[in-house]
């Protein structure tokens, strides 16, 4: 499974971070990756994946 953040916003940092400490506490996922795709020069759409 996994996410797509926003990449509009504000403070992607605190975003991501939220996100992950999410995942950090729901019981049986084993792991998490992050990884993002260039749709403009200037943005990304990121990506984080969980299991």
């Amino acid at each position: 499974m996994y996410d797509k953040l926003n990449t509009f916003s504000k403070n992607i940092g605190a975003d991501i971070e939220n996100r992950l400490n999410r995942y950090k506490s729901v019981e049986g996922f084993t792991s998490v990756w992050i990884w993002a795709e260039k749709i403009s020069d200037t943005q990304y759409e990121i990506y984080i994946g969980y299991a």
